[in-house]
């Protein structure tokens, strides 16, 4: 029995996952396909990689360490999940931000969607 073409890899890294990327790359691994969902609050990512002739170039501007921290496939897709997840953290960001200036400089504290 022959395969034809690479053989998927199937991973679904529970942390570090722009360092799971990272090291896809450097070993000569591409992403070729990703999916995320969440569940009772928690995110998950799944990735679908195979091993390619060329290694991929590490890019180290913005547009690459994007792409290793929320997922190359997701963004080009625009997955709702990862926009849903990216919304959460602006606004759990946003949040830290007006309760460190209220405890810093005693400023008043409003909590605003």
């Amino acid at each position: 029995m022959s395969l034809e073409g690479p053989i998927p890899f199937i991973l679904e890294p529970q942390s570090d996952l722009r360092v799971v990327r990272a090291y896809l790359k450097d070993i000569g691994f591409e992403i070729i396909d990703e999916d995320m969902l969440s569940e009772g609050g928690k995110y998950y990512q799944i990735m679908k990689a195979v091993k390619v002739k060329e290694k991929w170039k590490a890019c180290d501007d913005i547009g690459g360490m994007a792409e290793n921290e929320f997922g190359p496939v997701l963004i080009k897709k625009k997955h709702p999940v990862l926009l849903e997840f990216l919304k959460r953290g602006r606004i759990i960001m946003r949040d830290f931000c007006k309760i460190r200036a209220f405890l810093h400089h005693k400023v008043p504290l409003i909590m605003i969607e």
